[in-house]
């Protein structure tokens, strides 16, 4: 059964979008995982009794897609990289099935801490952002970058399922079917048989039966952003060397998932 199938079958209590935003958390911290897709079955029936599951357009599972920009000489994925804090990313993301587009700057604090803020574009219109109207007042309020200094870099596509805990005090995101495209070297690359499970929380000691169940299949924390392991997987003059015992692992999991 493919996996969004097994979302929708799964029978978790059903969240409105509406409602789910009580747990919109666009100010915490963000823990992310990365597993073989083989334990999501699992998972999600540990958890059936604490979580629901976000219902958009009828469906418990959705496809995304994303447009990362940066500098022609990659200044934001290169602070990534390089493991500098007061980082930010900025992306426009599409909600394909409700046809919902937003133009969001995303920083990381020194603190730890995920912001996010975000206004609407109009899906499928020019990919300068300087073309949408409003996006430049938009960034000098917010970003570090003006947009006329960027180029897409990278477009992601992947299918997500969103767990809103009960309490409306967590927030987990489920993706998997990663699929990039270099939007300036043309190369594409896919992940088939990858999961990654981010917990959104106002902290990270904050309760979560989701971390719980992780740990006790000895899966600890250890993210990888989307558009810098797109970026890796693309673009083969982007620098690396960081990431490559990430790749490897990823290369683990995914080939013991398949």
């Amino acid at each position: 059964m493919e996996m969004n199938q097994f979302v929708e079958r799964l029978g978790l209590q059903p969240v409105s979008l509406e409602d789910a935003r009580e747990a919109g958390l666009m100010d915490r911290t963000d823990t992310k995982y990365l597993l073989p897709e083989r334990l999501l079955p699992e998972l999600l029936e540990g958890v059936r009794d604490r979580y629901m599951l976000q219902v958009v357009a009828g469906k418990g599972a959705g496809r995304y897609h994303t447009v990362y920009y940066d500098t022609p000489g990659l200044d934001m994925y290169l602070m990534h990289h390089n493991g500098k804090l007061n980082r930010e990313k900025i992306r426009v993301r599409t909600y394909v099935d409700s046809a919902i587009s937003f133009l969001e700057v995303k920083r990381k604090t020194n603190k730890g801490r995920t912001m996010k803020e975000r206004m609407p574009v109009v899906p499928g219109a020019l990919e300068q952002l300087a073309a949408w109207e409003g996006a430049t007042e938009f960034m000098d309020a917010r970003a570090g970058y003006a947009p006329e200094n960027l180029l897409p870099q990278i477009r992601n596509q992947f299918w997500r399922a969103t767990l809103v805990r009960k309490d409306k005090m967590e927030r987990i995101t489920i993706d998997w079917g990663l699929n990039f495209a270099h939007c300036q070297t043309g190369r594409s690359a896919e992940v088939p048989g990858l999961v990654v499970v981010e917990l959104k929380r106002d902290g990270r000691d904050a309760d979560s039966l989701m971390a719980s169940l992780l740990s006790g299949y000895h899966i600890r924390p250890q993210g990888m952003s989307k558009y810098c392991l797109g970026t890796v997987l693309t673009n083969s003059e982007a620098k690396n060397n960081r990431y490559k015992t990430k790749l490897r692992h990823i290369h683990k999991l995914t080939n013991y998932a398949s």
